[in-house]
């Protein structure tokens, strides 16, 4: 049986000289002072599960689809999201699925780029809400539980990282990414007056994804 002690205390809780020093040793004859020469035969692959301490998955996205403006000129910009697309609020952007999860804390890490077109923030009738700057918002939920929710990046061209950890139950849980952009301005440019192509308005793309679960 394991001696969680080998000092006693004094009267008015002082300790004797040395005792801090005994316990250490004392803790070192346990299972957790062991090297891996000491530990038993097939400790680590054996008779140590799979995910039995923790649990990773990962997953890498290419552009956003979930709402793309065909209408977009391929020779000066991206099939983006323009002001003719008229959603507003929070976009899906990607799922995962954390098959196995056994339940415990879960960390989650996105990062990304993203472009926004900023010529037209500030216009003369600026009376739309989060106008200045154009930023792309971003959140994360697990199971419908926010993770993590960021006014997100607002230069041109940026690359973000947004993370967060949550407890969270045995299951299958979903993990969902959201994205959104601020409304369109009142005098904001929509098309080009020469081609008619419809002006970006936000992108985003090379999405890297990274879930950790820690189970004990």
């Amino acid at each position: 049986m394991k001696a969680w002690t080998t000092g006693e205390p004094r009267p008015k809780h002082s300790v004797l000289p040395g005792q801090v020093d005994a316990e250490l040793s004392a803790s070192r004859a346990s299972m957790q002072g062991l090297d891996r020469t000491q530990l038993p035969a097939g400790a680590y692959d054996t008779q140590f599960l799979l995910n039995a301490t923790h649990q990773v998955w990962t997953a890498l996205g290419g552009e956003q689809t979930n709402v793309n403006d065909a209408a977009v000129s391929s020779d000066s910009s991206w099939r983006a999201f323009t002001a003719s697309n008229s959603v507003s609020g929070w976009l899906p952007y990607s799922t995962l699925t954390l098959t196995g999860h056994k339940g415990g804390m879960t960390q989650v890490q996105w990062s990304g780029s993203v472009a926004t077109t900023q010529l037209w923030a500030a216009t003369l009738n600026a009376v739309v809400t989060r106008k200045s700057p154009m930023h792309i918002g971003l959140k994360m939920t697990l199971d419908g539980v926010t993770i993590a929710e960021r006014i997100g990046p607002c230069h041109p061209f940026d690359h973000f990282t947004i993370s967060g950890n949550v407890p969270h139950p045995g299951g299958n849980p979903v993990l969902s990414l959201y994205w959104t952009v601020t409304p369109t301005g009142p005098d904001e440019a929509l098309v080009d007056a020469v081609t008619g192509d419809h002006l970006m308005k936000a992108h985003l793309w090379a999405s890297q994804l990274c879930v950790i679960a820690r189970y004990r």
